[in-house]
């Protein structure tokens, strides 16, 4: 992570943008509530679940709230896998579930890379190019600053939180 290898604490900044995923929950659990979309509201849900827990992590670096970052980050995939597929609830829980299993068990960057690959490739087999060519932009513009600058994990948590809105609408 950005802040282990810099001399500057920015514990400050990448706990106060966790605040984005907060806001784009907040934009897709409405959007649910308006368009009868359960599953977005789901989505919605664990973009929280992952704004609480990453900002817990980024505040006090412990490994018991990494735990709860890595899981927040599973579960934002595990539910945005499921609305782009449309399985019924359920699956889209236990699918959930399965990955939160998996937390502390497999090497992060590499499953949850294979996770965003797996919604990209839903999106193009669905004819969303739009929406899979934005998701992509914003999630690899997002992990180059993110590896490159000291203040890159903040912009990580903004940009990530914009490409699972759009890659969900």
């Amino acid at each position: 992570m950005a802040w282990t290898t810099q001399k500057r604490d920015w514990r400050v900044p990448d706990t106060v943008t966790n605040a984005a995923y907060l806001f784009a929950g907040w934009v897709l659990f409405n959007e649910g509530l308006v368009t009868s979309d359960v599953s977005l509201q789901v989505l919605g849900a664990a973009l929280a679940v992952l704004s609480v827990g990453s900002g817990a992590y980024h505040w006090t670096r412990l490994e018991k709230d990494l735990l709860a970052d890595e899981g927040g980050m599973y579960l934002v995939l595990g539910a945005l896998i499921g609305h782009l597929i449309g399985w019924p609830i359920a699956a889209t829980v236990a699918f959930c579930g399965l990955l939160m299993a998996l937390v502390g068990r497999l090497r992060l960057f590499p499953t949850t890379g294979a996770l965003v690959a797996i919604a990209l490739v839903i999106l193009l087999i669905q004819g969303a190019f739009l929406s899979s060519g934005v998701a992509a932009a914003l999630f690899l513009a997002s992990l180059y600053v993110r590896e490159r600058y000291a203040w890159g994990h903040s912009v990580w948590h903004c940009g990530t939180a914009l490409a699972v809105g759009a890659a969900a609408l």
